[in-house]
């Protein structure tokens, strides 16, 4: 009898535990913004299609700025049509015969911008191509074009409605995209799964900082003119957003911006902000980025960096080799 006791209250503490792990994980603050933004269990793209590969001399694309490093440039179709991304991939180029496995950074372009201008395909007002530049300075790139036309507001918004209806969000949608591309990078057989970062401009820097508080395989961020606040769309002066900001009950469920940076804590982060900024006002960033310094403690020393320069809403980037040089190599 006395063993039978025993044995109950082993089964009944072991069964306190595995609750105990089970409600931790099930309203953890990862998956409350998971629910938020209603991504599911996301497959991985089931098609990946080379379309093109071309090689070029470094004097072909940036002769007087850049390194003497070749540039491999493969054009990529993400998926099945109709709901194909295109990406592009870039690797430095090796010697003939050598094998090698670079560090990883995906970029993300924001609204009133394309892939193709961050590799420097074509030109934007808005960005740069950064992707030159970190090819040049020996990593793997990945630059996905965001799905969902983001240059088409009224399409854009129509389709944020249509996936609210069916109970998705178009932010969360993007988010799984990152995701989807982070899952490929991995499986590349010429890039370190264990050195990857994320950068991004605008809408792409929200997308970058809720991946990267989603999966942990990303190691370091570079955010651009994105680290304002969702609540402050709540006041009736504030300028209309694009729809993929507004997602229902995101405050109420999990928090704002910084609440998601939080996630990434003790990974590295650099923020930049613009002074003259007036889609993301300077001030909300600035006092986002002090809470942020502050859930960081003493390691926001070395691993948080707010850079403010004097431009307004641009992809300013003049930081972004030496970060990821400094976390990933």
């Amino acid at each position: 009898m006395r063993h039978g006791w025993r044995a109950f209250f082993i089964l009944f503490f072991v069964n306190i535990i595995f609750l105990a792990a089970y409600v931790t994980q099930k309203f953890s603050p990862g998956r409350k913004l998971a629910g938020a933004l209603k991504i599911g269990t996301f497959c991985s793209w089931n098609n990946v299609k080379s379309l093109s590969k071309q090689s070029y001399q470094q004097s072909f694309l940036a002769p007087l700025i850049l390194s003497s490093a070749n540039v491999t440039i493969e054009t990529l179709q993400m998926g099945n049509p109709p709901d194909a991304s295109t990406a592009y991939f870039l690797v430095p180029g090796a010697a003939p015969g050598q094998t090698a496995r670079y560090p990883a950074v995906i970029v993300l372009h924001g609204h009133l911008s394309h892939a193709s201008d961050l590799v420097g395909i074509t030109t934007s007002t808005f960005v740069w191509p950064a992707a030159l530049t970190l090819v040049h300075q020996g990593f793997a790139v990945l630059v996905p074009e965001v799905r969902w036309e983001p240059n088409n507001t009224r399409q854009e918004t129509k389709l944020a409605f249509k996936l609210m209806l069916g109970g998705k969000t178009l932010l969360g949608e993007r988010v799984a995209d990152v995701l989807r591309h982070l899952d490929y990078l991995t499986r590349r057989p010429d890039v370190d799964a264990r050195r990857i970062g994320a950068a991004g401009w605008s809408m792409g820097g929200n997308l970058a900082l809720f991946a990267a508080a989603l999966d942990k395989r990303i190691k370091v961020l570079y955010l651009s003119s994105c680290f304002g606040s969702f609540k402050s769309l709540l006041d009736e002066k504030a300028a209309m957003q694009t729809p993929d900001t507004y997602v229902p009950f995101l405050l109420e469920q999990f928090g704002d911006k910084t609440e998601a940076a939080i996630l990434v804590k003790p990974r590295p982060i650099l923020i930049e902000h613009g002074l003259q900024d007036a889609v993301e006002p300077f001030d909300l960033a600035d006092q986002n980025a002090n809470r942020l310094f502050k859930a960081y403690g003493n390691s926001a020393k070395t691993r948080l960096y707010f850079i403010v320069h004097r431009f307004g809403h641009k992809f300013y980037g003049a930081e972004i080799a030496d970060w990821f040089s400094k976390w990933l190599k």
